[in-house]
């Protein structure tokens, strides 16, 4: 059985798919490539939490992403989740 959506929140949805991969390829290649530049991504009592570990602030953040060893990763998935003011 199929549920049909309602065409204007499926324009709000795909909208929002647009945005959220927009952003993962821009914090992506910042990782991978400019790690000096991570600071413009976070606010100033950001948090960061990788693989377990965490840092407060964006500029412990700018030194976790300094001092990681370079790697490479694939990304399978993106999640989007509807925020308490909607999409």
């Amino acid at each position: 059985m199929t549920t049909a959506i309602d065409p204007e929140l499926r324009t709000k949805i795909d909208a929002a798919c647009r945005m959220e991969e927009g952003f993962a390829k821009l914090y992506n290649e910042k990782v991978a490539k400019k790690r000096h530049q991570m600071t413009r991504l976070y606010m100033d009592n950001g948090l960061l939490v990788w693989n377990g570990n965490g840092a407060n602030g964006k500029d412990n953040i700018q030194k976790y992403f300094q001092e990681l060893p370079r790697f490479e990763y694939i990304m399978n998935t993106l999640a989007i989740i509807e925020s308490s003011q909607g999409w």
